[in-house]
């Protein structure tokens, strides 16, 4: 499983060598829409690849980006218009009318720019918040805002680790994974503490 996993990271790098800003951008895309493809792999990658002078670091920053946000506002857009309509149609109209559905909503509307910002460097719930946020009716302007704050600080980060690194970022990449996901517990932390915190205002 593990030399699977190994070789389809390789075949999306060397998508990356042979047709450069035109892949960045489709990986980073699909990954956004919640597709299972190795997006920061290869946002550190092209960042590596452009220390090595095989790719130009600002196309690599301004390419990732463009495709982050593209890819989040896809999922935002198509939920405004088509979610509540699909839960329908697939029988699971209900649950927008369920007590987790409206938990879940105040949580947003109450925590929207922390929520966007920092779920940005969670592959997997980068795309439920997007969608979340769309089915909301989250303030259009909002959203934009911090996704772009929020994938701008990404791809700095992790394509700027890469350029760094150089030749040796596949010796690092776990701990920059590791350092990243400290990071998202520390926000979530702070994001559950500042709910408790609030009810805990509410009902005294």
């Amino acid at each position: 499983m593990i030399a699977l996993i190994s070789s389809a990271a390789d075949w999306f790098l060397s998508l990356i060598l042979l047709y450069k800003y035109v892949a960045l951008f489709l990986i980073s895309y699909v990954a956004a829409l919640a597709l299972p493809v190795p997006a920061s792999t290869t946002v550190v990658a092209a960042g590596a690849f452009a220390s090595a002078g095989y790719l130009n670091f600002p196309l690599v920053l301004l390419t990732a980006l463009a495709a982050n946000v593209a890819g989040d506002l896809t999922g935002f857009f198509a939920a405004r218009r088509w979610g509540i309509r699909a839960l329908s149609s697939l029988g699971l109209g209900f649950l927008v009318h369920t007590s987790g559905f409206s938990t879940l909503k105040r949580y947003l509307q109450n925590f929207p720019r922390l929520i966007i910002f920092s779920t940005r460097f969670v592959t997997e719930a980068g795309p439920a918040v997007n969608v979340f946020s769309g089915v909301t009716d989250l303030n259009t302007k909002l959203f934009v805002t911090y996704d772009i704050l929020g994938e701008g600080a990404y791809v700095i980060l992790y394509s700027g680790a890469g350029y760094i690194l150089g030749s040796a970022w596949q010796d690092h990449i776990g701990v920059l994974t590791r350092g990243v996901f400290l990071i998202e517990m520390v926000g979530i932390t702070f994001i559950v503490l500042r709910m408790f915190l609030r009810a805990y205002r509410t009902h005294r």
